[in-house]
């Protein structure tokens, strides 16, 4: 018998007992002697099977070497540069095309989420409320904070347009009339049922707007909401990265243009997309999506003590200084 069969027989043997000891199931199945010890047994001899006798037999038999050389990118390429130093609560960087995960600080820490709630809110206003349904605003919906959107009573506008103003300059007024029009609770159970759908595990909406601090997530479920957003509904990012927007009351056909107050759809022709928060509680949070190349680069910064937009750059800056895009 060769060297190498014999091996493989006693660590065989040696596995079943292993196995017996532990009190392991151990399935018999009959494999045939290797040939040089067909003198020694001619009849076919029980083995251990699993997965502990397979990584032991890849040690004799090596599956053979792939011959893809394609390499992961992005990967880290340049390790000398430190971390980035961040005035932030919990931030992260992410690839969306693979989903390759370049920065974490805090990822999984809860924190109020301000008016990124409206990212969700936009979700639900598509695929339950429908963009063309027609809204008109209450003295209901005018009653929560906040006067950015400058709705009036008695205005009426399509889903989408209200979109536009809650997306571009945040008006709280906005998220409320589309909630209430879908019936507020029901709605914010929509909100609340697509997060456990994408698996936001740590997520909670209480309302739509924002407003609460009990609105929470992470860094981790807000990457999953981001990328299934830039998946399914691009077009709530193509509403955040217009500079302004013009809407028409369609009642009176009165025009009404805003300017977005998300600094980065003015100032840099890469940004995708994004979304703003601040709340007391929360400090200031942003969602941003750049393009690089082909690439496109999703940042979250929470709780940031300086400025948002500062923050988000440094992180940008930092992921592009350590990490190789492509080969």
């Amino acid at each position: 018998m060769k060297s190498r069969d014999l091996t493989i027989l006693i660590a065989c043997f040696v596995l079943i007992l292993v196995a017996a000891k532990h009190g392991h199931e151990i399935a018999a199945v009959s494999v045939p002697v290797p040939s040089s010890a067909a003198a020694i047994s001619a009849s076919p001899t029980p083995i251990a099977t699993g997965p502990i006798l397979a990584q032991v037999k890849q040690l004799f038999d090596p599956a053979p070497a792939t011959t893809s050389t394609r390499s992961v990118y992005p990967r880290r390429s340049n390790w000398t540069l430190l971390d980035p130093h961040l005035s932030v609560r919990a931030a992260g960087a992410m690839d969306l095309e693979t989903g390759v995960t370049m920065y974490q600080l805090n990822p999984n820490e809860r924190w109020p989420l301000a008016s990124l709630s409206k990212l969700m809110t936009a979700v639900i206003a598509i695929e339950d409320v429908g963009v063309n349904t027609r809204v008109t605003i209450t003295p209901q919906d005018l009653s929560v904070d906040g006067i950015s959107g400058d709705l009036q009573a008695g205005q009426q506008y399509t889903v989408e347009q209200l979109l536009t103003i809650m997306l571009t300059v945040s008006s709280n007024r906005a998220a409320m009339a589309i909630a209430d029009t879908y019936g507020f609770q029901e709605f914010v159970d929509a909100m609340q049922q697509k997060a456990s759908q994408l698996g936001m595990t740590q997520t909670t909406y209480v309302e739509p707007t924002g407003l609460s601090q009990l609105n929470e997530s992470t860094v981790t479920d807000l990457e999953k909401l981001a990328a299934y957003i830039y998946t399914n509904h691009p077009e709530i990012y193509a509403i955040t990265r217009q500079p302004s927007a013009t809407v028409e009351d369609l009642n009176t056909g009165a025009t009404n243009t805003f300017w977005n107050i998300n600094e980065f759809s003015h100032t840099r022709s890469d940004f995708y997309g994004g979304k703003t928060g601040f709340t007391d509680e929360a400090g200031e949070n942003l969602v941003t999506l750049f393009t690089y190349g082909d690439q496109h680069l999703l940042f979250v910064v929470l709780g940031t003590t300086d400025d948002r937009f500062t923050q988000t750059e440094i992180l940008y800056n930092w992921v592009i200084q350590a990490f190789t895009f492509h080969a």
